[in-house]
């Protein structure tokens, strides 16, 4: 970055407000609200919204994601408290993630989901020692479904950003 903490500083309360929003909102630190990863193949299936990728999974890797965000901004403008708070709410998050969608022994998160898969790698919520497996676990979704990817708004980013830093054009 540049320095110029500039919009930084005007947005960090709006920021940390709509993090400690969402926080209020989880169950033991997962988020069941949202809208999901919905346009993936099987979307609409159960009448409506995603069909591969529970809400919960994609609305708690949200919440990862919002406060990291958030501890970053703090810590880019000196607020040390808020920055460890967001962390540790990030570590309890991490956690609660990974016991409630990931099947250890096999490296799958929540229903084989490509999306599953994608998001619990670009946001660093698989486990460091599990990575390889989950990776694993991505690819042969995307070539059991005939080399077709099948994820959402959410996973697409996530998916084209892991295929590609690992050597797959």
């Amino acid at each position: 970055h540049t320095g110029d903490t500039t919009i930084i500083k005007k947005s960090y309360k709006p920021i940390k407000n709509y993090t400690n929003f969402v926080l209020d909102t989880a169950i033991d630190d997962i988020v069941y609200w949202s809208l999901g990863d919905w346009l993936d193949l099987k979307h609409n299936e159960n009448g409506w919204g995603p069909g591969l990728t529970s809400v919960a999974l994609t609305s708690t890797a949200g919440l990862y994601y919002l406060c990291d965000m958030t501890s970053q901004s703090a810590a880019l403008l000196g607020k040390e408290e808020d920055a460890k708070l967001y962390v540790d709410h990030g570590k309890r998050i991490k956690q609660a993630f990974n016991q409630k969608f990931l099947d250890e022994k096999t490296g799958w998160y929540d229903k084989e989901s490509q999306s599953g898969q994608a998001v619990a790698l670009y946001y660093n919520l698989a486990p460091d020692n599990l990575r390889e497996k989950v990776g694993q676990r991505l690819i042969e979704a995307i070539q059991n479904n005939n080399y077709h990817t099948s994820v959402g708004f959410i996973g697409v980013r996530p998916l084209i950003q892991y295929l590609s830093q690992n050597g797959y054009k």
